[in-house]
């Protein structure tokens, strides 16, 4: 099976590996695939993990929590499919229509801003069992319990903090539960540190940047812009009638389409989730008649041939990565067709 595959960040964190499918799957296949997803790019620094179902112009969560930053990281997938710069479509955790403005601004990034009309932002005060004065922000798809305060950087204090609140106010069954701490610096900036847990697929992080998180502390503060645990800043715009949020965004890596090895010149192995074989004649008839399958008629072309090969194909994207396994066997992920 083809598997076409991006990690984007926003506000250059908070990582969103991103799958782009045909068809929708079960949410159980979510859950699923989506721990596998994270799995593949744990090395780039993924944070989260969604699906691009192209067929209902959707993006689900593999949590089926709200997500803004992976929203922005799904339109930006959209637009390089598609080339559009205005998009609309959905998303889990929120039940209208998205639309989004996706502006390139170098090869690999953009800025992407995107509205979520009809976004109800829930907003009631609390205090921790010490005392605390806290702000339940409730944005459907994912609640967050807003702090003004020094954060804990000690990840054991911050989980434990975590924890301890989600049970106080009775939030173990929400798709996703945020605690975010903020200050307000000398010259008025507001910065946060936002620690997520999602249900569902049983993630934790002490994310590097955080859109929802952006919404609810930009609720609670009246600021606009706040800057992230990155250092960069994410701009939240909230009315009574819609939420909209815009930064500047990241293709850090293109993955995947399907894997060519080379145990030695002459005999060529193609391998995905439903064949394996050896047998340079079924590579071929598998392949068809793709510019790689042309490439790989004679079965001694050089790996070093096949990507050049590869890469001359305007209908592929440039992005082309290999590695050496300790079996020898080189493993090359060709880029994805357009």
């Amino acid at each position: 099976m083809t598997k076409n595959q991006t990690l984007i960040t926003a506000a250059g964190g908070n990582g969103t590996a991103i799958e782009i499918l045909d068809q929708a799957l079960t949410r159980k296949e979510y859950e699923s695939r989506g721990k596998a997803l994270e799995g593949d790019f744990a090395a780039d620094g993924v944070e989260q993990a969604g699906f691009l179902i192209l067929s209902d112009r959707h993006f689900e969560m593999a949590g089926g929590e709200f997500c803004g930053n992976a929203t922005r990281s799904a339109a930006v997938a959209l637009y390089e499919r598609y080339g559009e710069n205005d998009l609309s479509f959905t998303v889990s955790g929120f039940t209208g229509t998205v639309s989004a403005s996706v502006k390139p601004l170098a090869e690999k990034t953009f800025f992407v801003e995107v509205t979520f009309p009809g976004m109800v932002v829930k907003t009631k005060p609390a205090k921790l069992q010490d005392g605390t004065s806290v702000s339940i922000v409730d944005l459907g798809g994912i609640v967050h319990i807003v702090i003004e305060g020094e954060f804990p950087k000690d990840e054991k204090m911050y989980t434990a903090a975590h924890r301890q609140i989600v049970d106080q106010f009775g939030l173990s069954e929400r798709d996703a539960v945020g605690v975010v701490w903020f200050q307000r610096e000398s010259n008025e900036a507001v910065v946060i540190h936002p620690v997520v847990w999602v249900r569902a697929v049983d993630t934790f992080y002490y994310e590097s940047s955080c859109g929802s998180g952006t919404i609810a502390v930009g609720r609670v503060t009246g600021s606009s812009s706040i800057v992230q645990p990155t250092g960069k800043s994410i701009s939240a715009e909230i009315t009574e009638g819609e939420v909209t949020l815009s930064s500047e965004m990241e293709v850090v890596r293109r993955k995947a389409i399907f894997g060519v090895e080379l145990p030695h010149r002459k005999h060529l192995t193609y391998r995905d989730s439903s064949v394996h074989t050896k047998r340079p004649s079924e590579v071929l008839h598998t392949l068809r008649n793709t510019p790689i399958a042309r490439s790989m008629r004679d079965n001694r072309t050089s790996l070093d041939e096949v990507i050049k090969s590869a890469c001359r194909q305007p209908l592929y994207l440039r992005a082309v990565s290999f590695r050496l396994a300790s079996n020898r066997k080189r493993v090359m992920d060709f880029p994805t067709l357009i």
